[in-house]
């Protein structure tokens, strides 16, 4: 990673879809995460 090697500059499409996606995902996990905690006890 070159953090703050670049100057900030908006992000492109690809980017901005990556971010959603992973950001859907680490939702999905916690949700999943705690519908097994829950049922478990």
């Amino acid at each position: 990673d070159q953090i703050g090697a670049a100057p900030k500059i908006e992000p492109t499409a690809s980017e901005k879809l990556l971010e959603i996606f992973k950001a859907q995902q680490e939702e999905e996990r916690l949700g999943i995460g705690e519908t097994k905690q829950i049922s478990s006890q």
